[in-house]
């Protein structure tokens, strides 16, 4: 089966309606930063906290934007992210990383280490990444299935898509 933008699967909307919906929450929660940026009672931890969540709430956005138009980066992108965040999670549930004085709900540690691993497994699968594949590299893969190549030439090939 070919991934296609009018062949869209169900695991690639649902992680582009999910990282759009945090960005724009993100984003949200980081204009306040600029509203309430010169109020004297909002302490710099506060306020770089939002700014931080403006700045994640623009990038994920743009990885959504990247997921949706099957952009290579936008793979690319969702797959640091998700590296980052799985390794961010474990590190708050484990208490090495300080998160204040409210520490996350377990629930939400395990929800968001669970859906950084299902990015990271969903955005590895052949049938996904070729769909992220930019036109010169499809090109060459058709021309390479086209064509037929010896096997050892073809195995090499194989590694990199």
């Amino acid at each position: 089966m070919s991934i296609s933008r009018e062949n869209r699967p169900a695991g690639l909307v649902l992680f582009t309606l999910y990282f759009s919906l945090t960005g724009l929450l993100l984003a949200g929660w980081g204009c306040w930063a600029l509203v309430l940026g010169t109020q004297p009672w909002l302490g710099d931890r506060v306020l770089l906290t939002l700014l931080l969540a403006l700045f994640m709430g623009i990038v994920q956005l743009a990885q959504s934007y990247g997921l949706w138009t099957l952009q290579p980066w936008g793979r690319q992108l969702t797959l640091s992210l998700s590296a980052l965040s799985a390794v961010y999670t474990v590190l708050v549930w484990l208490r090495v990383l300080g998160v204040g004085p409210f520490p996350p709900s377990p629930i939400l540690l395990v929800l968001s280490l669970l859906l950084s691993l299902a990015a990271l497994v969903y955005f590895n699968l052949a049938p996904v990444k070729a769909a992220f594949l930019s036109d010169s590299e499809m090109q060459a893969r058709q021309f390479i299935d086209g064509e037929g190549m010896r096997g050892g030439d073809q195995d090499i090939l194989n590694r990199r898509y």
